[in-house]
């Protein structure tokens, strides 16, 4: 059922409620007004009749008379069926007593007290008024009855116009609400054309125009709220579709390479059992080589899939910043004794942010690791130089390393997975500054990168104090 004609038959509805409603209570009024006019003209009656003139004069022509006295005031109306008992006060013979009716008055059994009454008789329903009567020379009871049914037909007769007028005006309500509801809901039908023709194109670029009443233009700005998420998503879902494509290609190609290697080496070892010592060693070194290639890979792409699926702060802890980069950097002089590291934090308070601790050290780790590949160690000892320095709201961290540095055709691309330039080390993943991008990233920081073929390269990052920013 479509919302104009819920409007109309709800308008339609309510008319005939009003209506019956307004029938009830006229039919209400009107019954009781009929009942105080018939009352009125039964008291009028009953005084008239009760008159001590009025009564001698009934009582003595046992008739009813339409006589005026000096005032020509009339005595009865005779149009009004009256019934008078009567007898003289001191006569105690039984035939003294005369009952006087008009013609016409109804046959019904008498009532025994005093007061108004209902009688129904085979010629139709009455109103009984019965009271007594007594002067110094009479008493007795006077019955007054006015019939009801004139009274009733013309109620009847009101009841039908009422009907009549009800069925009309209901007719015309629900006219008039088909007519209104269709000015209300035309707003709503340009609405719903304008969402079929985007739900019909596919284009989730195409926006609804906010146009019309509020409430409409509510409406439209709610549903271009949807249609931007519901875009932003396909966007994102596509993207992701993208990056999965190339991801598994290149993780393919990456693996392939080391995979293939180690099997030729063993192959060799396999069909050459006779191979010299230090033939044997240089092989199983090339083996070992390509099974650290296939785990340092291996390894960061957990850390990528894990930095991608991270939506919240479950994992995130407070990280004493400096004290951490201190660890990662006792490590890598243990692991290489050759590389000479300074690390120069220009603060002097401890650096506590909230953040991913294990992604946050691997970003250190894969910036020291990416600078002892391609630094070169310089006369005076330092080929890797770590600086960090606090400011009003954010810090910085840099690491700089004297190498040859990266040609800039490779700066808009370093970043991307598996992608390597001109000058990198063939042991290389190609996923290093890829995770170091992800992470500054998590943490809501920035990264930036200088690089001279006389000074090195030297990558920069500034957080703000409050640490990690999921997105």
């Amino acid at each position: 059922m479509s919302f104009r004609l819920q409007i109309t038959i709800l308008i339609a509805v309510f008319t005939c409620a009003v209506f019956v409603g307004a029938g009830i209570l006229v039919d209400q009024l009107s019954d009781r007004d009929i009942r105080n006019r018939i009352d009125e003209r039964l008291e009028l009656q009953v005084r008239r009749v009760s008159r001590e003139p009025a009564l001698h004069m009934i009582f003595a022509g046992s008739v009813f008379s339409r006589k005026k006295n000096s005032d020509g005031e009339v005595f009865i109306d005779l149009s009004i069926p009256t019934e008078l008992v009567l007898s003289p006060t001191n006569s105690k013979h039984p035939n003294a007593t005369r009952t006087i009716t008009t013609e016409g008055f109804p046959e019904f059994t008498r009532p025994d007290i005093f007061g108004f009454s209902d009688r129904s008789t085979s010629s139709g329903d009455w109103r009984i008024l019965s009271r007594p009567v007594q002067s110094e020379l009479l008493n007795g009871r006077v019955l007054v009855a006015v019939s009801k049914d004139p009274f009733y037909t013309t109620q009847s007769d009101l009841e039908k116009l009422i009907v009549r007028i009800g069925l009309l005006m209901t007719f015309l309500s629900a006219l008039g609400g088909w007519f209104l509801s269709g000015q209300v809901t035309k707003p709503l039908s340009k609405l719903r054309q304008k969402a079929d023709s985007v739900r019909d194109d596919g284009d989730l670029s195409a926006r609804i125009e906010e146009a019309g009443p509020s409430e409409i233009r509510s409406l439209a700005a709610d549903l271009n709220a949807m249609l931007d998420r519901i875009d932003q998503a396909s966007l994102e879902t596509h993207a992701a579709l993208n990056i999965s494509r190339e991801f598994g290609a290149s993780v393919a190609h990456e693996l392939r390479t080391p995979l293939t290697s180690m099997r030729l080496n063993l192959e060799l070892l396999s069909d050459h059992p006779e191979m010299g010592k230090d033939e044997f060693l240089e092989i199983r070194a090339s083996l070992l080589q390509q099974h650290d290639r296939i785990v340092k890979t291996l390894e960061s792409l957990r850390f990528l899939s894990r930095g991608d699926l991270l939506n919240d702060s479950t994992f995130f802890e407070d990280i004493d910043v400096i004290t951490l980069i201190e660890n990662c950097v006792d490590q890598e002089r243990r692991n290489y004794p050759d590389t000479a590291i300074t690390f120069q934090p220009k603060v002097l308070n401890e650096i506590v942010i909230l953040g991913w601790r294990d992604g946050f050290e691997m970003m250190i780790r894969n910036l020291l690791e990416n600078a002892r590949l391609h630094g070169t160690v310089l006369q005076n000892g330092g080929n890797i130089e770590i600086e960090f320095e606090e400011m009003t709201n954010e810090f910085v961290i840099r690491v700089s390393d004297h190498g040859p540095g990266i040609d800039a055709e490779d700066h808009d691309r370093l970043f991307e997975r598996f992608y390597r330039g001109k000058n990198a080390k063939s042991d290389g993943s190609g996923l290093g500054l890829a995770l170091v991008k992800q992470q500054v990233g998590i943490h809501g920081g920035e990264i930036t990168v200088d690089s001279d073929e006389r000074r090195g390269t030297r990558f920069t990052l500034s957080f703000p104090n409050s640490g990690a920013c999921i997105n």
